[in-house]
């Protein structure tokens, strides 16, 4: 299906608010149409054996196959024009994807109550509006170390996992079923990270195991939804890791380059995860040491969507693993900058990004910056609970600082 021209992601937002089907999309949501037959929408081509290890590797599973549930902040509009019908419009979602993204929460949020209030005609208004309101809440969490709302995030869980659950045995199709399904996944998802965020390890992996059959049961009954491949390519990709690490049974087949593969057709393909699985198989790509191709995955996002944290990080982390100081430097620069100009500041983060700038700037034997980004650092005001996680980013701060001055002496 062709498109009367082609536009980069960036055209589709303005700082001015957008009337999409009859609605208004908050400012900096907007979204400017491409004009296409049947108004589906196109892109360019430029988007398209040690048991303290094992743990260490079961839990990072948890957490990525949990984080998928905040792939719906990323959604880009469908190729096709085989879309679940039963899903919000790839319209608002895009919307949502793109604030969500560049973590503008409060407008996120409107776009919530435009989908909760039903318009444009949505269907299950309501249960869509609830997931996506606890999305939003773990990620404030997850960004900003907390979240000012007021909601309760059990209510929210028990209210979705009833509802879906009573969606998909009324279903009378494999569309709503698969609906159903995805959203049932995505929520469980949610509850597992919560969990593994309370070290509840064990029941944590019960979801997150729920969460990918789910998903991938919701693919099999509508093709349609791509994003589900993300579910269970990373928990093909993170089993395999972690059965990697006991060598002596062969218990699963290696799909580690198979799910990279999968991940790869979610960016290009995918609606609603497509952001996101690009910066999860940055972040895969650096577990592979394959450092300058996870940098250049990132760099694409931050060009085409916009200054995110989720995608300044992994590229920071990928240029300072292949040590290219100067794009680390540059990156975590942005990085912590992007911290401290966040709606609530999150002292843990801003020390993370120092920590690395230390490092880098100690490599490039830029002794002053050493001083100056140690300094900062100490200067952050954090409670007992923030001191004691980042206890040894401080310790090693203040050793490199100790050899810059003697260094400079």
């Amino acid at each position: 299906m062709a498109c009367e021209r082609a536009i980069g992601l960036k055209t589709f937002f303005s700082n001015t608010p957008a009337q999409i089907n009859g609605c208004v999309i908050p400012a900096k949501a907007g979204i400017q149409y491409v004009r296409m037959h049947k108004d589906a929408f196109s892109l360019d081509s430029r988007h398209r054996g040690n048991d303290k290890l094992l743990n260490q590797i079961i839990r990072r599973n948890i957490l990525i196959i949990a984080v998928l549930v905040l792939s719906i902040f990323s959604l880009t509009p469908n190729k096709s024009s085989g879309s679940n019908s039963f899903l919000p419009p790839d319209s608002l979602l895009l919307s949502y994807a793109h604030s969500g993204a560049m973590a503008e929460y409060e407008s996120t949020r409107d776009i919530v109550g435009i989908i909760r209030n039903g318009t444009p005609a949505i269907k299950w208004a309501a249960n869509w509006a609830d997931l996506l309101d606890a999305a939003l809440l773990l990620a404030e969490e997850t960004d900003l170390g907390s979240s000012p709302q007021p909601m309760n995030y059990q209510d929210i869980r028990d209210r979705c996992l009833i509802t879906f659950n009573a969606r998909l045995s009324e279903a009378t199709g494999s569309e709503d079923s698969a609906a159903a399904l995805f959203a049932i996944g995505t929520m469980e998802g949610f509850e597992a990270t919560r969990l593994e965020q309370n070290r509840k390890h064990i029941r944590a992996m019960k979801y997150a195991i729920k969460s990918a059959r789910h998903l991938k049961q919701a693919y099999i009954l509508d093709t349609s939804l791509v994003d589900a491949i993300l579910g269970f390519a990373l928990y093909d990709y993170w089993s395999s890791k972690a059965l990697l690490a006991i060598t002596w049974t062969p218990l699963k087949a290696d799909l580690r380059r198979e799910s990279i593969e999968k991940i790869r057709e979610v960016m290009t393909d995918g609606n609603y995860a497509r952001y996101l699985s690009g910066a999860y198989l940055s972040w895969i790509l650096i577990g592979e040491k394959r450092y300058l191709e996870a940098a250049a995955v990132a760099d694409s996002l931050l060009e085409n969507v916009g200054e995110a944290r989720i995608f300044l990080e992994p590229s920071g982390k990928a240029y300072f693993m292949a040590e290219e100081w100067e794009e680390a430097r540059d990156r975590y620069e942005r990085l912590a900058l992007s911290i401290r100009q966040a709606v609530r500041h999150n002292p843990v983060a801003e020390i993370g990004a120092l920590h690395r700038l230390g490092q880098i700037s100690f490599e490039q034997q830029d002794w002053k910056a050493v001083i100056h980004y140690t300094e900062t650092a100490n200067s952050i005001k954090l409670n007992e609970k923030q001191k004691k996680r980042k206890k040894d980013d401080l310790k090693r701060l203040g050793k490199l600082r100790r050899k810059a001055e003697k260094n400079l002496r």
